[in-house]
C-alpha cells in the first residue's frame, strides 16, 4: 500500500512541474525542520523517469554533530526497479525484491540540506556524477523534486526504515535506547548513556552516544577522572569532555562545579564493536 500511495502522489504532482521553476520553498524548509538533530529518521525515496521506469528504495538518515549538518544517509538505501520482473504463480510481476540493489556504498552519499537542497550519487549511476537539485513541493512529510526529466519523491518518518528486502524483525538499534551504567567503585556519580544513531562507512559501523554524568553527592562535584571501554572513531570524535595522556577522561576546565543532583553531558562516536559504554570512576572531588 505504501508503494501505491507513493506512486499516486507522483502521478498527482507530475503535471505541476511543467510550469514550475526549480527553487526551494519556505514550505519545504518548514517540512524538513522536525527531522534535523532528531536521531535516525526513515526516508522512502523513489523516482520515476520520463520512460515510466520507477525506482523504489528506503533507508535511514540523520543529521548530527561531527556526522553531517545535512540529513544524510547512514545505510545503503537498498531498492528495486520496476523492470526487475519475476514470475509468481504463473504471473509476471514487477519489483522483484530478489534483485534488490544498494543505492549508495558510503554514508553521506545522499543528503538533504535544511534549505531543501538534495545531493545524491547513486552507485548504479556513478558515471553520471553527483546530482544536485532543490525540493519544489512539500506537503506534510512528502517532499518532491525534479531534475533533468526525473521526478523524485521523499517520504520522511521519525521511525527509521529498513532496507527493501530486509528481514521483517526490526533491528534493536533503530530507535534511541538508554542504558544506565554506574561505577561499582564510587557512589559519588552515575553515568547514563543514550544511543543517538548508528551508521556504516564502508565495512565499519559506528555509533553516536550521549552520556549524562549525575552528581549523587550532597555537595558539589568539581573534579572527576574516569576510565572507559570506549573505542573511539578517531582522536577527535568526542566533545564536552577531555582525554588525558594516560587515556582517562576528565571534566573540561570550564566545568568548575556540578551541583548536588545536577548533571553534565558529553558525546562521542565509537566503533559499534566496542559494545555498550561502561565507565569506572578513578577519582572525584
Amino acid at each position: 500500500m505504501k508503494l501505491i500511495s507513493t506512486l499516486s502522489i507522483l502521478v498527482l504532482v507530475v503535471l505541476s512541474f511543467a510550469t514550475s521553476g526549480i527553487y526551494a520553498t519556505p514550505e519545504c524548509e518548514a517540512a524538513l525542520a522536525p527531522y534535523f538533530n532528531a536521531g535516525q529518521v526513515g526516508i522512502v525515496m523513489s523516482f520515476i523517469d520520463q520512460n515510466g521506469k520507477f525506482f523504489y528504495s528506503r533507508g535511514k538518515s540523520m543529521s548530527a554533530y561531527m556526522f553531517s549538518d545535512d540529513l544524510a544517509n547512514t545505510n545503503s538505501y537498498n531498492g528495486v526497479f520496476s523492470d526487475f520482473e519475476t514470475c509468481i504463480d504463473g504471473h509476471l510481476q514487477p519489483f522483484d525484491t530478489s534483485k534488490t540493489i544498494p543505492s549508495f556504498f558510503d554514508a553521506r552519499s545522499f543528503r538533504i540540506s535544511k534549505q531543501g537542497v538534495v545531493t545524491l550519487t547513486y552507485q548504479f549511476e556513478a558515471s553520471s556524477g553527483t546530482k544536485v537539485f532543490n525540493l519544489t513541493q512539500c506537503q506534510g512529510n512528502i517532499l518532491v523534486g525534479f531534475d533533468k526529466g526525473r521526478l523524485y519523491s521523499f517520504q520522511l518518518s521519525k521511525t527509521p526504515s529498513d532496507n527493501v528486502n530486509a528481514p521483517c524483525i526490526e533491528e534493536p538499534t533503530t530507535t534511541p535506547t538508554t542504558t544506565p551504567t554506574s561505577s561499582p567503585s564510587n557512589n559519588d556519580v552515575s553515568f547514563t548513556s543514550t544511543l543517538l544513531g548508528e551508521w556504516s562507512e564502508g565495512s565499519v559501523s559506528y555509533r553516536q552516544y550521549k552520556t549524562e554524568i549525575k552528581n549523587l553527592k550532597a555537595t558539589g562535584l568539581s573534579k572527576l577522572t574516569f576510565s572507559s571501554n570506549l573505542q573511539l572513531k578517531d582522536s577527535s570524535s568526542f566533545w564536552q569532555i577531555e582525554k588525558t595522556s594516560s587515556g582517562d577522561f576528565t571534566l573540561p576546565a570550564y566545568v568548575q562545579n556540578i551541583p548536588s543532583q545536577g548533571t553534565y553531558s558529553f558525546s562521542y562516536i565509537t566503533l559499534a564493536t566496542s559494545g555498550t559504554p561502561t565507565f569506572t570512576v578513578k577519582s572525584s572531588q
